[in-house]
């Protein structure tokens, strides 16, 4: 097994879970009580800072913070108290803004606090809707509890449903300390790891870029590509994120669950789970109040609270290189390219289809394949297609050519969607420069794998047929009469190995009067 491992690294083709556990979560959680006069605001947090009650306590706390080592989530909590009164409505305003979370009380042995809730979370939705979670006090003096007795539990799940950024209810006494740490800490989890982004809790589905996210952490520790999280990339995934490894009879008992509520979600053989079964337990611990485990995982692996992937600055990073050099992909990108292709090669007939291609590129924030967005120039890239059963497909040939390209025109962008597929470009870099033309010449060889050929003629010297005809025949790409560009890549053998050919013509030069300004935007492309 070790062996194996050598040989993989030796070869650069390893996908990198992000093991560093990048700081995207909030470092400090500010959390604001809110209520009526009297309802105990100050008391509770008192209570949960002293662990001491007391009938006397001033009207209003200066900011309390609870230091991290105090806190499981390693981060500071800023709690600010609040005057009720209408003079300081401006203050609870700005608090309200800087907030994070917001503590909503009310008083149990008075009914009034709980019918003006309305007022305050209008309040709340006018200046900033936040995670909110509605704490019921004083419940040792009252038998009566809103979540499951007369008519507060249906005005509570009212509530609930009108304003959505309600996240939690709670009875709780600042008297006895029932339930008041809990209070606190649902609103921290509120901010930590925040439902939304993860989940529809009214269409009960897991949100697209969630999705998304999750089927990039499928790839990521489905090392040998095959479709398959066996039962040992479970273990790495699970030891990865939770620090745990499963037993074997756990895996068993998961495999047999998932069989029975997602057939499709294993694999025949039970070897190990199949991308809708990673999709389906996820969804399981987020529907039953479990995001943490979900955010523990994306944050592990670079999302941030909107599950926007933070690439390391570094794995950005061009090494240096002299401004007439030539970018290009390192043999290690090219393996690991040439793997991708036949993970999602299903025929393996050495071509992918359209839909296999996009299916690559579904786990990256730009789902459009590189070579569509890499440059400047708007015109599209045209490149030779193979049919098969009637439908287009790309050669490995042409994908790699595709790839060169993007090397070429778009370093940075090619490093930013290697990361997104899993490239380890900290073990080997995915790009390299190669010397300039003028330094190759007299040897007669050109080390760049991308050669760029211009072509200039007049509009009847058949120059874009020639190009149509370098990628096969295929057309239907660039028909526009006024595009001003025309743009192919193609491979070219050259002795024992393979270079790629990038085309570009000027579609409408050396016509008329314009010649002058033809020559000026020959110098420009060629530059």
């Amino acid at each position: 097994m070790a062996a194996a491992v050598t040989s993989k690294r030796a070869r650069g083709d390893e996908t990198e879970p992000a093991r560093e556990k990048l700081p995207l979560k909030p470092q400090v959680v500010r959390i604001e009580v809110l209520g009526d006069e009297k309802v105990g605001k100050t008391s509770l947090i008192c209570s949960l800072v002293s662990r001491h009650f007391s009938e006397k306590v001033p009207s209003v706390l200066l900011n309390v913070q609870i230091p991290a080592e105090e806190s499981d989530e390693n981060v500071i909590i800023s709690i600010t108290d609040t005057s009720s009164r209408v003079s300081d409505l401006m203050r609870v305003t700005n608090a309200a803004k800087r907030s994070d979370a917001i503590l909503l009380v009310y008083d149990l042995t008075r009914p009034e606090t709980f019918q003006r809730l309305r007022r305050w979370l209008d309040f709340i939705a006018k200046n900033k809707e936040i995670p909110v979670v509605l704490v019921a006090n004083k419940v040792d003096i009252n038998a009566v509890t809103p979540t499951t007795d007369g008519p507060y539990a249906s005005q509570v799940r009212n509530l609930v449903n009108t304003y959505p950024f309600v996240v939690s209810e709670v009875e709780c006494s600042a008297k006895n300390f029932t339930q008041v740490a809990q209070a606190f800490f649902l609103a921290q989890k509120a901010v930590l790891y925040p439902v939304a982004p993860l989940y529809n809790e009214k269409k009960r589905q897991l949100q697209p870029k969630c999705r998304k996210a999750i089927k990039r952490a499928f790839r990521l520790y489905n090392r040998d590509r095959s479709g398959i999280l066996s039962r040992e990339e479970l273990n790495e995934y699970q030891y990865d994120c939770f620090g745990v490894r499963l037993l074997s009879a756990e895996i068993d008992t998961l495999m047999d669950y998932l069989s029975s509520v997602v057939p499709t979600g294993v694999a025949p053989d039970r070897s190990g789970l199949l991308v809708e079964g990673f999709i389906y337990l996820w969804w399981l611990f987020i529907d039953r109040n479990r995001p943490e485990s979900g955010w523990q995982v994306l944050r592990s692996l670079g999302y941030n609270n909107d599950l926007h992937l933070e690439i390391p600055r570094e794995r950005l990073q061009l090494p240096p290189y002299e401004e007439d050099q030539s970018a290009q992909l390192t043999p290690q990108a090219v393996e690991f390219l040439t793997n991708l292709f036949r993970q999602f090669d299903a025929n393996k007939d050495n071509n992918i289809a359209e839909n296999e291609v996009e299916d690559i590129f579904s786990i990256c924030e730009d789902e459009s394949a590189p070579w569509t967005t890499c440059s400047a120039i708007s015109s599209p890239l045209l490149y030779e297609r193979t049919l098969v059963d009637g439908k287009p497909t790309m050669s490995l040939e042409v994908w790699l050519a595709c790839w060169s390209f993007v090397a070429q025109e778009n370093p940075q962008k090619l490093l930013e969607t290697l990361f997104y597929l899993g490239y380890n470009d900290k073990l080997f870099p995915a790009v390299e420069f190669v010397k300039s033309r003028s330094l190759t010449r007299k040897a007669m060889r050109i080390e760049r794998n991308v050669v760029s050929c211009y072509i200039f003629g007049s509009p009847e010297s058949g120059k874009e047929h020639f190009v149509h005809t370098f990628v096969g025949g295929n057309e239907g790409a660039s028909t526009d009469e006024e595009q001003i560009i025309l743009r192919a890549i193609g491979a070219v053998p050259d002795r024992d190995t393979t270079k790629y050919l990038f085309v570009c013509v000027g579609c409408s030069l050396f016509g008329g009067e314009n010649v002058t300004h033809d020559l000026f935007f020959i110098v420009d492309v060629c530059r």
